[in-house]
This record gives structure tokens, sequence and C-alpha cells, in this order.
């Protein structure tokens, strides 16, 4: 499967999740402004970050309901989303664009992401935003820091995408204690899908800092979890993978290509994956047979449903 499909299958399972929400973003007219302490907090926050591009130019004045990338319950005031995605596509956004710039386009568009991303620190003063239901991240450019322990305490976010962002170590445990999540993206091979998407080109990779895990057991209390994306995570010392996963009620896209997992289990006890629609496997040593509990859509792929 070709990572543009997979981004638009990411897509459209983020939109029915997100969907289910009823995000109450700001309203231009209401009199709700954001709370004092949030303001601060988020400010506090783009201290401890670089941005070239001055993406974040807006976090300035009394309501950063009015800030870029920030939404707030247009009732209470409180921010419930942050979305600071890499903008970089904007540019390149049409097709003619990409197509007459085809030849130099590789090289302008690694140009243009490098001054779109954020980097830098992770400020815990976000904690401070405690109805925060949506983060996004993606696609910037933290250098191999570490994912922080503290996104484990978000009790409410249901939504969370650290795809390509230049995360390394090893992924907390914390993130277990994420009960309401149902979207999460910690994808470790991500293209310059603007490009790509054009060109077919998906030779231009983000830099990769060594994201993995030592055990999934901590996946198993996501019970809310219906999007998992961990493309080229090295889950090889994951022995309980598949008894984690298996765990998930909910889950119903899972996203494991190039993660170094060991045989898969020809069968299981009981399969508790009833939600479950796509599966890809690809790129790991599974052995010669599909699993019996799943039923082969096209194996050139490594996708697969469960059977009916």
């Amino acid at each position: 499967m070709s990572p543009s499909i997979s981004f638009l299958l990411y897509f459209w399972v983020g939109f029915l999740c997100i969907g289910t929400l009823k995000f109450s973003s700001y309203v231009g007219g209401t009199n709700v402004t954001c709370l004092e302490r949030e303001r601060q907090a988020l400010l506090n926050f783009k201290q401890g970050l670089k941005d070239p591009s001055t993406r974040l130019s807006s976090w300035s004045g009394d309501d950063c309901c009015r800030w870029k990338g920030i939404h707030c319950n247009n009732k209470t005031g409180h921010v419930i989303k942050l979305n600071l995605r890499n903008s970089y596509e904007e540019k390149f956004s049409s097709r003619k664009y990409i197509e007459f710039h085809r030849y130099d386009m590789n090289d302008d568009f690694e140009a243009e992401f490098k001054r779109s991303c954020i980097s830098g620190e992770i400020n815990p003063s976000l904690l401070e935003l405690k109805y925060l239901m949506h983060l996004d991240l993606s696609f910037n450019c933290f250098g191999g820091i570490g994912i922080p322990k503290f996104l484990g305490s978000f009790d409410k976010l249901t939504y969370l995408n650290l795809s390509g962002s230049g995360f390394g170590g090893r992924v907390p445990h914390e993130l277990g204690n994420l009960s309401t999540l149902c979207y999460l993206d910690l994808n470790d091979e991500a293209w310059l899908d603007g490009y790509a998407s054009v060109t077919g080109d998906y030779s231009s990779r983000l830099p990769s800092y060594g994201l993995h895990v030592d055990s999934l057991h901590w996946l198993s209390r996501l019970s809310s979890l219906q999007h998992l994306n961990m493309r080229s995570l090295n889950l090889s010392m994951a022995a309980d993978w598949l008894l984690s996963i298996n765990m998930l009620p909910s889950i119903r896209n899972l996203q494991l290509p190039n993660c170094y997992l060991p045989n898969i289990s020809t069968s299981l006890q009981h399969v508790n994956l009833s939600s479950l629609l796509t599966l890809d496997l690809s790129g790991n040593m599974l052995g010669p047979g599909a699993p019996t509990w799943l039923r082969v859509d096209d194996p050139s792929c490594s996708i697969y449903r469960i059977n009916e």
C-alpha cells in the first residue's frame, strides 16, 4: 500500500474519530476568550520552541483562542485543540506548480520543509491545558528528543499525532494512561507527501532517530483506540505485541509495517479484534503463511481483514 493511500485512510479514520467529539471551536462574535492561565501556558511553551518560519507570530495578545493552531470551546474558553502540524505543503499544494518545477522540486521541497519546521523543547507548561482533546505535532524537527512522559497526563485527549517529528528513544509507557484516546500516530517513517503524491517519488523521507518500544503492555489500556500507526518503530523487543493488540476492542485501522516483528502466531485462542478493518504488516518477517484468524485481501502489501 503506497504512503499516499495510507494517508487518505488515516485521514478518513481520524475524521470519523474526531467527528464524534463534536469540537466546539472558537466562533467569531462570541464573548468567550481563553483563560489567562492557559494563555500563559502557551506562551511558556512557545519560549522553548525554535520557529524559523514565524508560524507562531500570531501568538500574542490577550485572546489565545484567536491564535493560529489553537481552538477553544466557545462556551468555556478552554483550549481543546493544539495543531502545530508542519504547514510546509501549503506552498506546494498546487499540482500545476509541482509539475512545472518537477526537476528541482525535491531540493525546493526539502528546503521549504526545513524552513517551516518547529524544533526545540516541549515545555510541561502544556499540562495547564487540562481540557485538551486534540494534539498534533506532526512533521516537525525535534532532533531525537524523547516523547515527553507528561503527554500521558492529558486525560481528555482523543487525538495524538507525533508522526515524522524526529522523536527518538523509547516510547513512554505513560501513553497508556490516555484512556480516551482514539487516534494515535507514531509513524517513524514519513515522506514529504505533497511532492511524493504527485511525482511518485517516495525517497524523500524525513530523518529518523530510532524510536522504539520495549513492551506494548501499556497499549492494552487504550480501550477507545480506533487508529494506531507505528510504522518503522522497532518492536523487536515487544514480545507481547500481539497479545496487547488483541486487547484493543475498538481498533479499526492498525499499521505495523517495517517494525521488525517476530513470527506471528498462526492462531489465537480468543480473538478480540472484531472491530478491525485493516491491518498492515508489510516489511516484517512473519513466516510463509497468513494467520488463520485473518482473511487476506492483498497479499502483495500485507493488508488483512478479520475472518467473517
